[in-house]
């Protein structure tokens, strides 16, 4: 059972439109302005920045006050991070080796008999020029456990017959919306709570996966309740690494100028109480290089609101569903680079790539019923560069 990754990246490929500008409104924006807001009517926000303590400073003002194109909801749920750096990474250059396989593999399953199976497999189409995989059953049908770890850092954990996404998706809980997590479920049979579920898979990240990646902490950001036809229900998870208090980014997109932007989480499906039937490392692990702390200057949450009323006037008016403050990461080859170096993807052990902090302005917006069939929860959004201002604007789903 070869295990594919998530089909997105190839779907969002080309579909990404956005609008990057840190020192003036955007071309399209402005052609827009007659419609809308009217330019002059927007104060230019001079930037000014804060410590990392002060980011938060007058929150419930500044959500609350009246803007030419914003609003936000209730919903808006923002956390202190410990810590804001600009993070210099290379993919893993190797992960793997037989023996984390097999460690991981037993505590997945409960169980050391899949370690003597493992084998290292090389040359293989998606990792030319030597890059491989430690595997079993990895070419097996979808009837069998399997498992793979890649040199990159990908790595797939499959029990037999087990659910790999979210078909037939029923309902969302957003953990940090302060939704009800007390509604209950059956699975495989047994009534299972959705914050007992939550509680379990944050639990096993840190205490299993944490050991490969020791540089995060875990934390469910995502619960999609799904159905299957004979299984019934059934609940896929997003989960969040977190560095020094902080969250990667969990979207995954390109831009119309060839950079690509990489999401850096796990995907957890749970099909009985108290057990993960699927687990896998999204799209690979990357390497601290150098950690480039920005505490004392960066720019707090009342200066983003103004960066975006000013830079996006000319635009209909955004309702904000959440502000997330994470870590986006972009690899800093471009088409042209991969081509030059002969090297088939971005993900390509040793590829360089830098993670920059920013305030995520998600917007809230009913998605399509296409944005829906190849993306759990496709999202719109107007990132804030927290050192530089730069605005970055998605206006179709990722």
């Amino acid at each position: 059972m070869k295990i594919r990754k998530n089909i997105s990246m190839v779907l969002c490929i080309g579909a990404a439109l956005l609008l990057c500008s840190c020192q003036k409104t955007p071309d399209t924006v402005k052609q827009n302005a007659s419609k809308y807001q009217k330019i002059q009517n927007v104060k230019k926000a001079k930037l000014q920045y804060v410590s990392v303590g002060h980011i938060l400073d007058d929150q419930e003002e500044v959500l609350a006050g009246s803007y030419q194109n914003l609003t936000f909801e209730k919903t808006v749920h923002i956390d202190q991070p410990d810590s804001i750096s600009v993070l210099s990474l290379k993919v893993a250059d190797p992960f793997g080796t037989k023996e984390k396989l097999g460690d991981i593999c037993r505590s997945f399953w409960g169980t050391d008999k899949y370690r003597k199976k493992i084998m290292r497999l090389d040359d293989l189409k998606e990792y030319p020029k030597g890059v491989g995989i430690y595997a079993f059953h990895y070419y097996g049908d979808d009837a069998k456990d399997s498992a793979r770890m890649s040199d990159n850092g990908y790595v797939a954990l499959y029990k037999e017959n087990s659910e790999l996404g979210t078909n037939g998706q029923q309902e969302i809980f957003h953990i940090d919306w302060n939704e009800d997590l007390d509604k209950v479920y059956e699975l495989d049979g047994e009534k299972v709570v959705v914050r007992d579920a939550v509680e379990y898979v944050n639990q096993w990240c840190n205490d299993h996966w944490k050991i490969l990646e020791p540089d995060y902490n875990y934390k469910v950001k995502t619960v999609y309740v799904c159905r299957n036809k004979e299984k019934g229900c059934y609940f896929c998870f997003d989960v969040c690494k977190f560095y020094q208090g902080m969250p990667f980014d969990d979207i995954q997109f390109y831009t119309n100028d060839g950079k690509y932007y990489i999401r850096n989480s796990l995907d957890v499906v749970m099909e009985q109480s108290q057990d993960i039937s699927f687990f896998r490392n999204n799209d690979n692990s990357y390497k601290l290089v150098n950690d480039e702390k920005h505490n004392d200057k960066v720019i707090g949450l009342k200066q983003a609101v103004m960066l975006v009323q000013e830079k996006m006037t000319g635009r209909q008016k955004f309702k904000i569903a959440d502000i997330d403050l994470k870590y986006v990461i972009c690899s800093d080859l471009t088409k042209d680079d991969l081509e030059k170096k002969n090297i088939s993807s971005y993900d390509f052990p040793g590829n360089p790539a830098t993670a920059r902090p920013v305030w995520s302005f998600i917007l809230d917006y009913e998605p399509t019923k296409e944005e829906k069939e190849y993306n759990a929860w496709p999202r719109k959004f107007i990132n804030v560069d927290m050192i530089t201002g730069e605005i970055l604007y998605q206006d179709l789903a990722s």
